[in-house]
């Protein structure tokens, strides 16, 4: 935390130098949360203007944060003034230079936050002493920005962590004209993912038909309480303008430790048989997993212009302290090495076009190319993705586990229409699989996706959005030619969702959803349900309330029907709806002033016919477990 506190210090009396030097001209950057598209979530078909489409059953049930702060432009600091003989007046131009000074360094954003979470409920992890700390969750952060600085500082600590800030991340950056450096954590991206990308930036089709969109570029500090993910180190970035064609040009170094589960081979060496993931350390064999292992990146990424397309190259050297190897749990192959990678973005006629090569030092090769293209009210889009089963990108090793890109194969289209009165229809088809093959399979344990989705604008009542979804493990197997490969269906989904939404005025809204999932493969066909609504009133102006509801009956957790529910300011988590009972949310927004912020959030799972909820340590007796949120917020933009 100390190291931490210097940075900011350092930053601060940086930023001061440049800005008695007459630095006071403001860079644009990239300051958008990870999670922050505004979008239609697929799981739950709500809108909110915090997170991107994801498939929540590809996705743990997490929160997602955004708590990004955007530049804005601040008054520009013109220096002291000296008379003709070089002489410098003081009168009164000294008072008004000092006070320009401290006019460029006050910060033209700053938020604070504090965030409270509670179960009430008792579960075996603190009623058998397992988890070793409190039951409260707490996070604290403070964002400063401004065009010549921008910090931050957030601690957090999890239900049952003994540590009052068990998470620690902070990071300073300083901004001069084409210029910017970050010192602490920060998260990079680069091209269209495969070397560096956003946490859930290489979906599929079906998931994110808005990925075929322009190279990404920038880095940013971090700012968010994901535990993976980020760098912790320094970034030193050129936005371009003096070198033709170079747009941008970025020099990274990392080191950082990671947790994982360590394990000693015959000769009594250490390895790492998983990295774990989770970020909670509540328990002994929790904590043991914590630091078991340093993880350096060093790297360069160039952005750059040639032929009216933008080019990005990238490499980047990853070293571990420990071996990385993969046990039958994990399937985890080893990863390590130095990592190169040429994206190119544009368009081509009228057709736009991007595409990634990445190869590391063993030979081992990632690609994806994508198109789109645009008609009248047409839009469609094609993309292909391949990887070697041992090919692991620095960004997929700091998450953990199997990343998105490696060992799959896959291709992906669609199109979106927009027909006349407002009406849309997307479809969308994914085929891909596991590249780790077993001999004469073409696409092994592969899930062909798709899904069709229509909304249209009800008159005197308001939009309706239907939405079909399928998916399907299928395998294709056989021999030299198609007519002797063999197609098998082992398991299919078929998910259907209709959902209604209007406003009763300006500020407050309904909405109403209703959602069916059948399953059917090796196991009995199974069949589940939801109904789920929402309303958002404005009672005074000072002040919202936010209601939901939601019925369900499944059989399993496979059979688990997704809602995305708020979880604080700019926080959503997924919630999957399994078994029979009651989901209930109340929310109370309050805005003071226009400064202060105050949240607070009680939901209530409610299951009638089961004797505990939850699983593992975090079994709650009983059949409810509630949850309650408190949040204050102080912003001034």
């Amino acid at each position: 935390m100390q190291f931490r506190f210097h940075l900011l210090t350092a930053a601060a009396l940086a930023t001061h130098l440049l800005s008695a030097c007459g630095a006071a001209h403001s860079l644009e950057t990239d300051n958008t949360g990870s999670v922050n598209n505004t979008s239609d979530t697929a799981a739950a078909g709500i809108h909110t203007d915090r997170i991107e489409d994801f498939d929540a059953a590809d996705l743990p049930a997490a929160e997602f944060e955004a708590d990004e702060l955007e530049d804005s432009d601040a008054p520009r600091n013109t220096g002291n003034q000296t008379e003709p003989g070089g002489r410098e007046t003081r009168e009164p131009h000294a008072a008004a230079s000092a006070a320009s000074v401290l006019q460029a360094l006050r910060p033209t954003q700053l938020r604070c936050d504090l965030r409270l979470r509670l179960h009430p409920e008792t579960s075996r992890g603190f009623s058998e002493s397992v988890y070793r700390g409190s039951p409260v969750a707490l996070r604290q952060s403070l964002h400063l920005n401004n065009p010549h600085y921008a910090a931050a500082v957030l601690t957090e600590k999890d239900e049952g962590e003994v540590r009052a800030a068990d998470f620690i991340s902070a990071f300073a950056a300083l901004r001069h004209d084409d210029f910017q450096l970050i010192l602490g954590d920060f998260r990079l991206e680069h091209g269209l993912g495969l070397l560096f990308g956003p946490a859930f930036g290489l979906r599929r089709g079906t998931q994110y038909s808005r990925s075929i969109t322009a190279l990404r570029q920038r880095g940013r500090g971090n700012s968010g309480s994901l535990e993976t993910g980020f760098m912790r180190g320094a970034l030193l970035e050129y936005g371009g303008g003096a070198i033709a064609g170079l747009r941008g040009l970025r020099l990274f170094y990392s080191r950082r430790e990671l947790a994982a589960t360590a394990k000693q081979d015959e000769n009594g060496g250490n390895y790492i048989s998983s990295i774990y993931k989770a970020g909670l350390f509540r328990s002994a064999g929790e904590q043991a997993k914590r630091g078991a292992f340093t993880q350096s990146i060093s790297g360069v990424l160039l952005d750059g212009a040639w032929r009216g397309l933008s080019v990005q190259l990238g490499a980047a050297n990853l070293r571990n302290s420990l071996a990385v190897r993969s046990n039958a749990a994990d399937a985890m192959p080893g990863f390590g090495g130095t990592m190169f990678s040429l994206a190119l973005s544009g368009k081509l006629g009228e057709t736009y076009l991007a595409t990634e090569l990445l190869r590391d030092s063993r030979g081992r090769i990632a690609w994806t190319l994508r198109l789109l293209r645009d008609f009248d009210n047409l839009r469609a889009w094609f993309f292909l993705r391949d990887a070697e089963p041992e090919l692991r990108s620095p960004f997929g090793a700091q998450i953990g586990g199997r990343s998105p890109p490696a060992n799959e194969r896959g291709v992906f289209g669609g199109f979106s229409w927009k027909a006349a009165r407002g009406r849309t229809l997307n479809f969308t088809c994914d085929l891909y699989g596991d590249r780790a093959a077993p001999s004469g399979a073409i696409f092994p344990t592969t899930q062909l996706a798709a899904r069709l989705e229509w909304r249209e604008t009800v008159q005197h009542l308001g939009e309706l959005r239907l939405l079909y979804a399928h998916r399907a493990v299928v395998s294709f197997t056989g021999g030299s030619g198609l007519r002797d490969t063999n197609l098998g269906v082992e398991a299919g989904r078929h998910e259907f969702q209709a959902d209604l939404r209007g406003r009763f005025s300006a500020e407050s809204r309904w909405r109403l959803s209703a959602m069916f999932k059948a399953l059917s493969g090796d196991a009995a066909a199974e069949q589940s349900w939801a109904v789920h609504g929402a309303v958002d009133l404005a009672m005074v102006e000072c002040m919202k309330l936010r209601a939901t509801l939601a019925w369900f009956n499944s059989k399993s957790y496979d059979g688990a029907l997704w809602i995305v529910s708020p979880a604080g300011v700019s926080v959503y988590s997924p919630r999957p709806l399994f078994e029979r009972g009651l989901f209930g949310s109340l929310a109370v927004d309050l805005k003071p002033t226009e400064h202060w912020r105050i949240y607070a959030l009680f939901d209530l799972m409610f299951k009638p016919d089961v004797a505990g909820i939850g699983s593992g340590y975090d079994l709650v007796d009983g059949n409810r477990r509630s949850r309650l949120t408190l949040q204050v917020r102080y912003q001034i933009k």
